[in-house]
Parts: structure tokens; sequence; C-alpha cells
């Protein structure tokens, strides 16, 4: 390793340490040689360290300042990074059912690699002058959150000392999700920052790319993460619902003023578009509690209706005058009939077939149980 580290540039001393590791996991599982776990410890203490703090991140990246222009090639950092990802996995797969400390080590770092990587490929990807625009930060914080969550959904299987290495790990992948969320809603806001304009044709937008998948990681959080409780679970579907709302609110948005969001003001087309996505979100949930027998989901949508109606009372009429607003009014009022009958019908659909459970509360919960 040390002759590699001479001879050949820095990502060669990092790969030529994760290939001891392996040979070390490999001999040790040979031979069963305890003391051989505390150097494979150290040596990927040491691997973590070059990969993510010295030379790390901003050897990674790659960029001078002074020459606004690449000094390492993405191939050089592609083999740093992912050749170290697959010898570290090899070691880990080899001491999962025997080393259960040493395995958690790997596959933490591992884990923090793989991150590290798809930070820095983004980074690369993305022009310099968009490395902190909205939808970079929306896909890095993706990137963290997932690896977060990941760690959460680990916690259900192993010991103490397991359980608590993964909740550390994955509270420091947390604070930097939370790093980069500060930055996308408090300074690359595109509802706040002027220079933050979209980018693409509306749906397939910049805006898609920071939030979507926001919203998606959560949803999937919420499905496959059973062992956290009701109340967590029902935060990620939140978290899930807030990241969809804010893309959705801010296409159309997009859609009626361009690509420059922070303009003042609304215009009545966009705020009857919002009314009409408010109605039509309200609709698909009732459909949706229907479906399930949700108590929870129905007073959702119909908390839903009584908003709509609420912003259009206050909001939306006041604009409006003449034959319009009567025709308005009578639109409105016979989209309040329709909710109502649908919500009558779902009552007495439930009540004809007692067997199934009507509340959520009286279904048989469970560790693989849904939330609705």
């Amino acid at each position: 390793t040390l002759a590699v580290f001479l001879v050949l540039t820095k990502a060669a001393l990092t790969v030529a340490l994760a290939v001891m590791v392996l040979g070390t996991a490999a001999l040790d599982r040979r031979h069963a040689l305890p003391p051989l776990t505390f150097f494979i410890q150290i040596a990927v203490a040491i691997i973590t360290f070059r990969l993510v703090i010295w030379p790390g991140f901003d050897w990674a990246l790659g960029w001078d300042y002074s020459a606004e222009v690449y000094v390492i090639g993405y191939f050089e950092v592609a083999f740093a990074y992912l050749a170290t990802l697959a010898l570290l996995a090899a070691a880990w797969w080899l001491s999962r059912d025997r080393r259960i400390k040493t395995a958690l080590v790997l596959e933490s770092a591992c884990w923090t690699i793989l991150g590290v990587f798809l930070a820095v490929t983004l980074l690369r990807v993305a022009p310099r002058s968009a490395s902190d625009s909205h939808w970079v930060m929306g896909l890095m914080s993706t990137i963290w959150i997932a690896l977060a969550l990941n760690q959460l959904y680990r916690l259900q299987k192993g010991g103490k000392l397991i359980t608590v290495l993964r909740a550390i790990v994955g509270g420091l992948y947390g604070l930097i999700a939370l790093g980069t969320l500060a930055v996308l809603l408090l300074f690359s806001n595109p509802l706040t920052a002027r220079n933050e304009l979209i980018l693409g044709p509306p749906l397939f937008d910049s805006l898609a790319l920071a939030f979507l998948p926001l919203a998606a990681v959560f949803a999937v959080a919420a499905w496959k993460i059973t062992h956290v409780g009701r109340w967590v679970r029902l935060a990620f579907i939140l978290a899930a619902s807030a990241f969809a709302t804010l893309y959705i609110g801010m296409e159309i948005r997009r859609l009626w003023r361009g690509t420059d969001l922070t303009v003042p003001g609304f215009s009545d087309p966009e705020l009857y578009t919002y009314t009409l996505a408010m109605l039509v979100t309200s609709v698909g949930l009732l459909m949706l509690a229907f479906a399930r027998r949700s108590d929870i989901l129905r007073k959702v949508a119909m908390a839903g209706v009584a908003l709509t109606v609420a912003k259009v009372f206050l909001v939306d009429m006041s604009g409006l005058s003449g034959l319009i607003r009567v025709f308005s009014f009578m639109g409105l009022g016979l989209s309040l009939v329709g909710l109502a009958w649908l919500n009558r019908k779902m009552t007495a659909q439930w009540e004809r077939n007692p067997l199934a459970p009507k509340n959520d509360s009286d279904s048989k919960k469970g560790p693989d149980s849904n939330i609705d």
C-alpha cells in the first residue's frame, strides 16, 4: 500500500487500503483470527476519512476556482469511490455472518461512500452556476434522506449495539439532509429567490427534479418502514404530501406566471386552478377512503372540501361579478351536492357491510399493518 501511494495517485492509496481490507476479511474468515478485525475497523475509518474529508469531497469535485476548470478527471474519481465501494461491500459480505461489529462498520462505510459519490456526481453533472440551485439541492436532499431512512429501516434488525450505531449513522445522514433542505427552502426556493428560474418544459422541469423525488422517498418510507410507530409513519405521509403539494402549486403558478415565480400577486386563472386542484384532490382522497374503508382518509377529504369552499367564498368570488359570479356559485353548489351524495352513499355501503371495519382503529394492528 505504501508503494502504491508513493508511485501512483491519491485514489490508488484508498483503493489499495480497500484491497487490504478485503484480503484481511478473507484471511479472518478462513482462519478465524479475531484480532484482524481491529485492523479492518481502523482501515475502514481511514478509507472513509480519505473519501469524505481529506482529500475527500473537495478533491472529488476537482474544481480549480482560479482557472475555472476541472483538474481531476471524473474517471479517476469514479474509480476511487466505486472500486473502494465494491471492495468494502465484498468484505462486508465475508464478515456479515461471523463478525457482526465489523460487518456493521463496513456496511455504514459503504452507504456513506455511496452517498458522497452520488453527491459528487450530481455536482459534477450540474453546471457550476447551478450548484446551489433548487433542483440540485432537492436531489442532494433526496440522496441523504434516503440514506438516513435506510438506516432507520434497518434498525428493526440487530442487537442493542447495532441499533445504537445505526441510529448514530442515520442521525448524521439526517443532519446533512436537514442542511440541504434548509438551503432548498430558505435560499434556493423558487418562490422567494429571484435568480431561481424554472428550467425545462411544464411538468417535466426543474421543479419535478427538486420536489417529486423528495415526495417519493417519504412515500416509500411510509409504506415500507412499519416498525417505527403510527405517528412517525404519519409524519412521513405528511412530508410526502407537503412536497407533492409544493410541486403541484409551483407548477400551477409556473403555468400562468412564467418561469419566474417571484412575480407579485396572483392572477384570476391561477387562483381558479388552485381551487380546481384542491377539489380534485379532495375527491380523489374520498374515493381512496371508500376503497380502503378509512374514516381517517374520509375526514381528511372532507376537510379538504371545507378548505376549498372557504377559499372559494373568501378569495375566488371577490373578483367576480354579475352572471359569472352566479354561475360560479351554481357550479360550486352542484359540486358540493355531488360530494354530499357520495359521502352518504359511502356511509350507507359501510353500514350494509358491518363485518368489514369502518374505523382504522377497528382493524387489527401489527408490525406490518398499513397506515392511512
